[in-house]
Parts: C-alpha cells; structure tokens; sequence
C-alpha cells in the first residue's frame, strides 16, 4: 500500500482560485439600486422580460369600430355583426375580434365572412376549448380565424388579416 502525500501548496492554490473567483463574480453584480443590465448609472432601464416597458398594453384598449384602412372590400363584414374589437397592427396588417351571443350565431357569421368574402377554409381543427381555428385564404387576404366558447355561452370569432404584398384590392 502507498500513500500519496498531498503537496503542501495545493490547498492554498485552491483557497487562492475561490477568492479570485468570487472577486471577479462580485465585480460583475449590480450596485445596490441599479436595474439589471444597466449600462447607465444615472438612468434605471426596465428588463423588457418582466415589464411591458411603461407601454400601454393593446388588450386594455378596446376598439368597437373598423381602422381606416381596413380591406372591407375583402373582408365584410355581416350585417348585425358585433365588434368586439378591431385595430391595425401594422401596415396590411389587421385584427377584428367579433362577438356573437351563442354558438349558434358564431356558425353563421364563421359562414358568411367565409362565403361573403369568397375564402378558401384549409388547416381547420378543433382547439381544446371546444372552438375552431383555421386559415382563409382569398387573392387579396390570408387570414387566421379563430372562435373561443365564453362561460356564458357567448362566442368571440377572432381574426387576423394580412393582406398578400401582391394585392392591390
């Protein structure tokens, strides 16, 4: 049997590697009272992560009525239609959110903007909530279409409106 005698400066090199580690490691931690990842002392940033940046959010403003701009001509809108909000994202870029009172009545409005607006319907399936989601295309619009099921038996038909860059309807 051999021992191996551990070499007398080992641990100190050891002790010498942690205390530089936790200098360097402290030196990279913010002072006391400073935002993380601010570059300027003087000025406090907001971690884009955790906060919304001071911004609005667009889901506490709702809008009952159609953008300017918006392709109406594409994409019309039944007559009696509830809006339950609408805006422009960017540019040839729309949403409208409708509300229909049961399910019933979101089947025909679902139906009528796909007929009225001549879409072709592809990818359609059922979503867990027991609503439907599916693509509309047309020469002019692809959209996004989307119903969820409310607990009071009222249905919210969303869509998303991009109009295709070739289009000039």
């Amino acid at each position: 049997m051999t021992l191996h005698r551990q070499h007398p400066l080992k641990p100190l090199t050891t002790l010498s590697l942690i205390a530089a580690l936790a200098i360097g490691l402290s030196a990279c931690a913010p002072e006391p009272g400073d935002a993380g990842g601010s570059t300027d002392k003087d000025k406090e940033t907001i971690n884009p992560e955790t906060e919304w940046g001071g911004a609005e959010l667009p889901e506490d403003e709702r809008r009952t009525e159609l953008p300017e701009g918006f392709p109406s001509e594409a994409f019309a809108l039944p007559e009696g239609a509830v809006i339950y909000n609408a805006g422009e994202r960017e540019e040839d870029q729309w949403f409208v959110v409708l509300l229909a009172d049961d399910e019933s009545s979101a089947e025909k409005l679902w139906e009528q903007i796909i007929s009225e607006g001549g879409f072709e319907v592809s990818d359609e399936s059922q979503t867990v909530e027991g609503g439907r989601i599916a693509t509309l295309s047309s020469d002019v619009l692809s959209v996004q279409a989307l119903t969820t099921p409310g607990e009071n038996g009222s249905v919210l038909l969303s869509y998303d409106l991009l109009r295709w860059a070739d289009a000039t309807g």
